[in-house]
């Protein structure tokens, strides 16, 4: 074998490994890049978890204030008797509607709503008692009775 093959082989070999290193060299450079990347996108995503971890302590302080002010406002049946008011008013109303009022009544008098009114006259104004027995209507009332049918309605009435 003569050199000048050998030599074209050994130039061959050189090109091959400077091709190889320039490729290796530049895989290197991306890797160090992209490393360099993931580094950058990491210390974001740690400064963004530490943004949310001090929003949530915030969260939490603001949320502990509002239930301890919930807690300080008292309860429905502990405000100043409404309750009681509104059983009264109810109370009143199934009165004037036993004794012969109307829903408009009901509403001035008792400061009910219609709907309220309304209802108030069905449970409590129907023509029969659940006992069966037939209200006096306005014109029936006892005083206007004759005497034996007072003394018939006497002891309904009482029991009313």
């Amino acid at each position: 074998m003569s050199i000048e093959p050998m030599m074209i082989l050994g130039v061959a070999a050189l090109v091959v490994g400077a091709v190889l290193q320039l490729a290796l060299a530049v895989a290197g450079q991306r890797a160090r890049c992209d490393t360099q990347a993931h580094q950058d996108a990491m210390q974001a995503l740690k400064a963004d978890l530490l943004a949310i971890r001090a929003e949530a302590a915030g969260l939490a302080e603001r949320l502990g204030r509002v239930e301890g002010e919930l807690a300080r406002i008292p309860e429905p049946s502990e405000q100043s008797g409404c309750r009681e008011i509104y059983d009264h008013s109810y109370a009143v109303a199934a009165k004037l509607v036993r004794e012969g009022a109307d829903t408009d009544e009901l509403m001035v008098n008792c400061g009910l709503a219609r709907g309220e009114a309304e209802l108030m006259m069905r449970l409590y104004g129907s023509a029969v008692t659940t006992a069966g027995v037939p209200k006096a209507k306005a014109a029936d009332k006892p005083s206007e009775l004759g005497p034996a049918r007072r003394a018939r309605t006497a002891g309904y009435e009482a029991s009313c």
